[in-house]
């Protein structure tokens, strides 16, 4: 039976192992052919982060304590909670959908388009900076957590 559920458990770690290295392979790719992008290079490291949640959230071959292995989890889960709040938050603020930010209107007689924006007390001085102090916030949390547990995150 435990040579059994060993075997299940492998299966799982080489699917998971396949599912991430796809994903790494294809933002490997898009680095290559645009490497001035720093997205690329974050989208990157936080593949490897939810790589290493889904690494210890299976528990295959895994050498922690019980106790260290819950911190490692929680810390990984915060921080890539993190990111992701950091990563959303532009589009969250702005409703970066087209529909949602501009009104498009077409003057006849003029032959043109005007555009404006359907919330213009979004893009106020006062707006943007109270935005940008939010985001490098976000932002500045996401780098801390990643700073303080990176070294702790390994088994």
């Amino acid at each position: 039976m435990k040579d059994k559920q060993r075997k299940l458990d492998y299966s799982k770690y080489k699917k998971l192992m396949k599912k991430h290295k796809k994903e790494l392979n294809f933002l490997n790719n898009r680095v290559n052919s645009n490497p001035w992008e720093f997205s690329f290079i974050i989208n990157y490291l936080v593949e490897t982060l939810k790589f290493m949640q889904d690494y210890y959230e299976l528990g295959y071959n895994i050498w922690q304590s019980e106790e260290s292995l819950n911190e490692i989890k929680k810390t990984l889960k915060d921080t890539i909670k993190a990111y992701e709040d950091w990563d959303n938050y532009e589009a969250e603020y702005y409703h970066l959908n087209e529909d949602d930010v501009f009104i498009v209107t077409l003057d006849d007689k003029k032959k043109c388009y005007t555009i404006d924006y359907k919330y213009p007390e979004l893009y106020t001085v006062d707006s943007i900076q109270q935005f940008s102090k939010e985001y490098n916030k976000k932002r500045d949390t996401f780098f801390k957590l990643l700073s303080k547990n990176i070294e702790k995150w390994w088994d």
